[in-house]
């Protein structure tokens, strides 16, 4: 529907109730004035006739007992005629002046009538008119009148009236009028819109039944006319918050489901093309938020609806369905070639940069899949599908796109399957805390240990961290095992420093989430205080990869962290994107190097490359360095020349539990006691 104009009157569209309530008494009215004047000839026929009849039966048998010569009878007569004339006028007189007020009461109630049902009307947006078919005349209100800036005296056909009727609703106006009227005391509604007298627009509901004439025919339309322009206004604003989105004005995931079905009902009528659903996620839109504020990203969210609708073209429906998440329907003739060509030009156009503010964004997105018929005749198996080559796509970290295959299925139940067993674990403590070995590289000493999350499944047997953790964070339950690991980190570091008369420091992972909470530092020091750990033998590690998720408040929590004393390490340095300017800003104390690139140390240019680099950069900034996953004498040699101060791995250590910890350490108080020579032969 066209946007409507703002209405020139109230509208209420059950005006028409009350207006013709107002009519039909009007219309009563004029029937009994009409009888009073069909009455009126008979009346005073019927009175003259009377008097006439009883003077001449009565006056002349007077005239003969009072007159004796026949001068007297004619004077009589005469007098006589006189008398009748003024008799007779003097009835007729008042007989027609009790009419005249009759008539008078009746027309000023009349007038009144028309005049509140005029003013009712007025107000309510609506407005009486009335059509004679023989002469083509259409009389109305001066209600109707102003609203086409018509003046009072104009006569108006029915071409006229026609004449005001918008080109679009013309026809289907008139060939409505049209169908309506075969039926006589029928009441029928068209609506159209107007052209005002100054160009503007409106909407009328005209409601009217036909009034037959003497052979049952209809003669005569009559009706009001309701100013509907407020309540259309008011369908298509509830329908745009209903299907649109308010932000990129795109359809929503209602509108989106709707397009859904009716596209693939088509599909299944015989229809031989291809549906294409695309389901987009715009990767770390976090960090846009925080680059350019909100109503910048806002604005981002805009441009790209509009890139994406250009690209899909007029066959392509582009729907926003979450917060920085798009949906796609595309049609295709079924050639998984061009398909894939199409999606890939998605991902070309979300790259293309923007700036904003002298801002440059570069974004990416994950893309997921599911092509009609091939996957799914469904809306739920479809957007399943598309959701489940989404998520591959989220986990590739690639801005490639991926297309749903059937063991993705497989995998998404395995997957939910294991959620409901991490949940449960969680809930039974099946989760343990482990401990690595940190060494120092110049004496070989133990600087402390490094706390490790452990599930074993009475089933599954051990499931890797790199499964489960992620796990954890998706499903919200990351907190509850970072909570468990500090408390049970902190008291058994705290019973074995006083044991051995050692101050040996554990390392506890904490998660994004437990860095973006303003309590985590309040947390931490009623965990101290509770299990007595002197906080300086307390190291939290963050990844790089949390840090850069809010940047300013991951700064303002480890500043309050560090304050409580507590040392703060960041952990696999070199896999995520830390600057410079960020580590400057975090007051860190130590850089762990990740595993994955002390595997090739010595041997991969790259690899080695990387690691002397960060091995510089500690030196440069002054902090603490730990190597993970040093596996052989060789490798811990050339990390320790180069400067690298801790170290750890399987050849000092692999994780055991609290109970092999402390044998352990017993064991090692014992060897460090002993000359380096007899402790490293031992």
């Amino acid at each position: 529907m066209d946007k409507l104009p703002v209405s020139l009157t109230p509208d209420q569209s059950q005006a028409g109730e009350p207006a013709r309530d107002r009519i039909a008494s009007m219309t009563e009215q004029r029937s009994l004035i009409g009888r009073l004047r069909g009455n009126l000839a008979v009346l005073v026929a019927g009175t003259y006739a009377v008097i006439s009849l009883c003077w001449i039966a009565t006056t002349d048998r007077w005239l003969l007992g009072f007159a004796d010569t026949l001068e007297a009878t004619r004077a009589l007569q005469t007098n006589k005629g006189w008398l009748f004339v003024v008799g007779t006028s003097l009835v007729l007189f008042f007989l027609l002046r009790h009419f005249c007020q009759a008539v008078s009461r009746e027309r000023h109630t009349a007038l009144a009538t028309v005049q509140l049902m005029e003013n009712s009307l007025a107000a309510s947006g609506s407005a009486i008119w009335n059509t004679d078919l023989e002469t083509r005349l259409v009389e109305m209100s001066p209600a109707l009148r102003l609203k086409l800036g018509l003046p009072l005296d104009t006569a108006i056909t029915l071409e006229d009236w026609a004449a005001y009727i918008h080109p679009d609703d013309r026809s289907g106006a008139v060939a409505g009028w049209r169908h309506n009227l075969r039926e006589p005391n029928v009441e029928h509604t068209v609506r159209h819109r107007i052209k005002g007298p100054n160009g503007e627009e409106f909407w009328l509901e005209m409601r009217g039944r036909g009034i037959p004439g003497p052979d049952g025919t209809v003669t005569r339309v009559a009706g009001v006319a309701i100013d509907v322009t407020r309540t259309l206004r008011a369908e298509e604003r509830a329908n745009e918050v209903a299907n649109y989105d308010m932000l990129t004005g795109l359809p929503n995931q209602r509108k989106f489901r709707e397009e859904l079905e009716t596209r693939l009902a088509r599909l299944q009528a015989g229809d031989n093309e291809s549906l294409v659903v695309c389901r987009i996620d715009i990767n770390r839109f976090a960090d846009v938020n925080s680059s350019v504020g909100v109503s910048g990203g806002d604005e981002v969210l805009r441009l790209l609806g509009s890139r994406l609708r250009k690209t899909c073209g007029t066959g392509g429906l582009v729907t926003r369905l979450a917060a920085d998440e798009f949906g796609l329907l595309l049609q295709s003739d079924g050639d998984m070639e061009r398909i894939q060509s199409d999606v890939r030009a998605l991902a070309v156009v979300i790259r293309e940069p923007m700036q904003f503010g002298g801002v440059r964004l570069d974004l990416s997105a994950s893309i997921g899949v599911a092509v009609a018929p091939t996957d799914g005749l469904s809306p739920e198996t479809l957007m399943i599908n598309a959701d489940l080559a989404l998520n591959r796509a989220r986990k590739a970290q690639s801005d490639r796109p991926c297309f749903y295959a059937t063991g993705m299925n497989e995998d998404f139940k395995a997957r939910a399957q294991l959620s409901r067993e991490l949940q449960t674990a969680i809930r039974s403590q099946s989760i343990r805390i482990f401990f690595q070995p940190i060494i120092r590289s110049k004496d070989r000493r133990l600087l402390g240990f490094e706390a490790l999350a452990r599930w074993r499944h009475p089933e599954r047997g051990d499931v890797p961290p790199a499964l489960f953790i992620p796990l954890a964070e998706e499903l919200g339950l990351i907190s509850q095992i970072t909570q468990y690991m500090l408390r049970e980190a902190c008291f058994h570091l705290s019973s074995w420093n006083r044991q051995f008369g050692r101050d040996w420091l554990v390392a506890v992972n904490l998660s994004g989430k437990e860095l973006s909470s303003p309590d985590l530092h309040r947390q931490v020091a009623s965990v101290l205080s509770k299990t007595g750990l002197d906080p300086q033998c307390l190291e939290l590690e963050v990844t790089e990869n949390a840090l850069t998720e809010n940047m300013d408040l991951a700064a303002t929590n480890l500043g309050r962290l560090r304050s409580i004393g507590v040392s703060l390490a960041i952990d696999d340095f070199g896999t995520g994107y830390s600057s410079l300017v960020a580590l400057r800003r975090l007051p860190v104390s130590r850089l762990k190097i990740d595993r994955s690139f002390m595997k090739d140390y010595g041997v991969d240019q790259e690899d080695t490359a990387i690691v002397n680099s960060i091995i510089q950069l500690a030196k440069t900034l002054d902090l603490q360095l730990t190597a993970e996953g040093i596996e052989d004498e060789k490798t811990f040699t050339q990390v320790r020349s180069k400067g690298c101060q801790n170290v750890q791995g399987y050849m000092f250590g692999r994780p055991q539990s609290a109970t092999d910890t402390l044998t352990y350490l017993s064991r090692r108080v014992e060897e460090e006691k002993l000359p380096p020579s007899r402790a490293r032969a031992s």
